[in-house]
């Protein structure tokens, strides 16, 4: 396969120059990562009745190193939330790479932990679902942009 793709190359460029394989190549770096990317335009933030924080260890994280996601979760007088549900999500942005999902594992105190790692650097949204806390009947969803060495 990798013979008859340099042939092809080879007989483009005797015929029409750098040109061709110029835009062949950014073919292949355009369509080289599957589907296309489904842009969220949403800025990061929080929305709903709880506030919450994301951090990870180590900051920033490294692609294809081990990376703890903390979150912290709290009503809005500033108290800890426990008993909640926290979910994660990951998603590259501006690429349809899609990354880690999970379920937070809580540590008292408000803050809910996971492990995971990210396939490739560059910048990743992080998304945080906190539902069944109490005095919140609605989710609340923390969206946060990393960006990964």
């Amino acid at each position: 396969m990798m013979s008859f793709v340099m042939h092809r190359i080879g007989g483009l460029l005797r015929r029409y120059g750098a040109l061709a394989v110029v835009s062949m190549l950014c073919l292949v770096a355009v369509t080289g990562c599957g589907d296309p990317p489904v842009i969220d335009n949403t800025p990061p933030g929080v929305t709903g009745d709880l506030k919450v924080a994301l951090s990870t260890v180590p900051d920033p994280p490294t692609r294809e190193q081990s990376t703890t996601f903390v979150v912290d979760v709290q009503d809005a007088e500033g108290k800890p939330v426990e008993g909640a549900t926290v979910t994660l999500s990951t998603k590259m942005v501006l690429m349809s790479h899609g990354g880690i999902k999970g379920e937070l594992v809580e540590k008292g105190d408000g803050k809910y932990e996971a492990t995971g790692a990210f396939s490739m650097g560059g910048t990743w949204r992080v998304e945080v679902t906190v539902t069944g806390a109490r005095g919140s009947p609605t989710p609340t969803t923390g969206k946060f942009d990393i960006a990964v060495k």
